[in-house]
């Protein structure tokens, strides 16, 4: 009797313990699954996706809103060319819909590329890039660095080619008010590898005011330039030994002659550091985000930092997987930021084109990726308006019968 009492009260434990331990996994699971929904299911809605371009190479490199509601994009195309030309410059005007409405293409020797594009005052805008590059660092080279003032109609106003030593290009520019544009890209030694940062400051017209050279490792390149009023400019870059034993990412203060006033350095010991875009994040404060592999979960991870006035570390964080991750650019939505790049799928020779969202601490709100099978890549986005943006680059193929890539352009709309 006492040993049949006894089993009956352990057989009421064993249950009472059952559904103790089936709660708790169903409780767990649903909270990680409320987490998951709102970490992995962010209020995205694709408008519409583009793949533009021939039978050859096609990329978007840049991207800018017109004030009649289209854009222009500019980068660089294999199919569609001038000339001689291996490459062309490759300028398209779109509509709101995503239907091409112009064309234009520059550049009619050797390999030509636009990388930059941004409003100018009077319904103009501005295009940077190179032209005439051969790529072959044993060569006596003489590519340009090109910039142009086009029309919405893309009539040349007028256009200017500087070349500094060897092989020179335009990475990016900025609207310094009425006076012109600052510029920042790099210049190459004739028959060598060795880049040294240049940045400078031209007027409406193209001509150069002031122009500086940066020459701090074997391979620099200024990436990035921010107008700061009175105050000057930013410029971030990057900076390399030829053996890459040494790799860093910098930020110059300069004043509005381009004189530096003072330099950081962030992560030089070790690994390959890289800093790709800047803007001004809130009062003094700036953002700054390119890759790193010098810390992180992977082999290059997405870099994000936080500097104030001087330049001065406030934060910095690494996103990704085990694999290569790469941030290009950054757009401020009030509270938080949206940083876009290119994610790489493990074990295959795929990426996606990667959007993170993180608040004003850089903690992740919620990621998410677009492209298909193979490969896809950002090289870029921009905000058209409050909930807006556009993600573009290069994607695989739309033709069948086509191994090469078409400039991709997605219209994103962001609801939360």
């Amino acid at each position: 009797m006492t040993c049949l009492r006894y089993n009956t009260i352990v057989l009421k434990l064993l249950k009472i313990s059952f559904f103790i331990i089936l709660f708790s996994i169903l409780f767990f699971n649903n909270s990680l699954l409320a987490y998951q929904i709102s970490y992995d299911s962010p209020n995205l809605d694709i408008l519409w996706e583009k793949k533009l371009g021939g039978q050859d190479n096609e990329i978007i490199q840049d991207l800018a809103s017109l004030t009649n509601g289209h854009f222009v994009t500019v980068g660089y195309s294999g199919s569609y060319f001038s000339g001689d030309a291996w490459e062309s410059i490759w300028i398209l005007k779109i509509d709101s819909n995503g239907e091409i409405i112009q064309e234009k293409i520059i550049g009619k020797s050797n390999y030509n590329s636009g990388n930059t594009i941004i409003p100018a005052p009077n319904e103009k805008i501005i295009v940077g890039g190179e032209k005439n590059w051969l790529y072959c660092s044993s060569c006596n080279e003489t590519g340009e660095a090109w910039m142009s003032m086009m029309d919405y109609e893309l009539n040349l106003i007028w256009e200017k080619s500087f070349n500094l030593d060897g092989n020179s290009s335009i990475s990016a520019m900025v609207n310094v008010e009425e006076d012109g544009f600052g510029i920042a890209g790099f210049s190459q030694g004739r028959q060598s590898g060795k880049r040294n940062a240049w940045f400078a400051f031209s007027d409406l017209e193209g001509n150069i005011v002031w122009s500086k050279i940066y020459d701090y490792l074997y391979q620099d390149k200024a990436t990035s330039i921010l107008y700061l009023g009175q105050d000057g400019f930013l410029v971030s870059g990057n900076s390399q030994t030829a053996n890459l034993s040494k790799s860093v990412a910098w930020i110059l203060k300069t004043d509005r002659n381009g004189e530096i006033e003072w330099k950081k350095e962030f992560e030089t010991n070790k690994g390959i550091n890289a800093l790709n875009k800047m803007i001004q994040s809130d009062a003094n404060k700036f953002i700054a985000v390119g890759y790193t592999s010098a810390k992180g979960t992977g082999w290059q991870d997405g870099w994000v930092i936080k500097i104030d006035e001087n330049g001065e570390l406030l934060w910095e964080k690494t996103f990704g997987g085990e694999n290569k991750d790469v941030f290009n650019t950054v757009i401020r939505k009030t509270d938080n930021y949206i940083i876009t790049g290119t994610t790489n799928t493990p074990g295959k020779d795929a990426s996606d084109g990667w959007v993170v969202k993180i608040d004003e601490n850089g903690e992740l709100l919620w990621e998410k990726t677009f492209g298909g099978e193979n490969k896809d890549v950002s090289q870029g986005s921009h905000a058209q308006s409050k909930n807006t943006f556009y993600l573009f680059g290069s994607s695989s193929p739309a033709q069948k019968n086509s191994i090469n890539e078409d400039g991709w352009i997605v219209k994103i709309n962001l609801n939360n």
